[in-house]
């Protein structure tokens, strides 16, 4: 079975020298390990809720490239120390999995704004893909 995560459909921008692709999801960018989709190509990206890191304040000075404002839509508690962020992004919704000890630490609850960070090389090749054809 696989993880929590959402998808993310993405326009291919342009191919980086240093073997990203950037790509744009709700006119945010999306830095990648290179895709073999041409420039205009449509995708669907996986982002799964275990590769978000959330941020009440922009981050500055981290390795990953992929930061997102959104917004807090909902928050689940599971059973163990984990709760699941539901957020609203101008690239889509996105899911997030962390501790209830980090969600009130942020103090998240609905509406809250926040960053969701992403690493580019947490986004496995598996993980993007085509979008249908009724979706062009």
């Amino acid at each position: 079975v696989r993880a929590a995560g959402a998808l993310l459909e993405a326009r291919v921008l342009r191919h980086h020298p240093d073997g990203l692709s950037e790509l744009d999801a709700g006119g945010l960018s999306l830095f990648l390990p290179q895709v073999q989709q041409a420039p205009g190509s449509l995708l669907r990206v996986r982002i799964l809720a275990q590769d978000v890191i959330l941020s009440r304040q922009r981050p500055e000075g981290l390795s990953a490239l992929n930061i997102l404002p959104a917004e807090v839509e909902q928050i689940r508690s599971g059973s163990g120390p984990g709760a699941m962020i539901s957020l609203n992004t101008d690239a889509g919704r996105l899911l997030a999995r962390i501790t209830r000890r980090s969600a009130q630490a942020l103090e998240l609850s609905p509406g809250a704004a926040c960053y969701a960070v992403i690493k580019s090389v947490a986004i496995a090749r598996s993980d993007v893909g085509g979008a249908a054809a009724a979706d062009r």
